[in-house]
């Protein structure tokens, strides 16, 4: 479960709205407990959302395992 302050966060970092940003972020902070680098992740994400999206940035990602306490 993501919490609501780090959607409130995200939603304001991306525009996007919280309840399409809680699917992603549980899907970083996954792949990441299971090894893959924040590298490794945004190609993923670009890979499934595409390039446009702005979850697909490594600097996304960096910054939610850093909120989320993964770094």
């Amino acid at each position: 479960m993501v919490s609501h302050k780090l959607l409130k966060q995200a939603a304001k970092r991306t525009g996007y709205r919280p309840e399409l940003l809680s699917a992603p972020i549980v899907l970083i902070i996954r792949r990441h407990r299971k090894g893959h680098s924040p590298g490794q992740i945004a190609a993923f994400l670009r890979d499934w959302y595409g390039e446009d999206n702005l979850i697909t940035d490594q600097a996304f990602v960096d910054w939610v395992l850093t909120h989320a306490g993964r770094r």
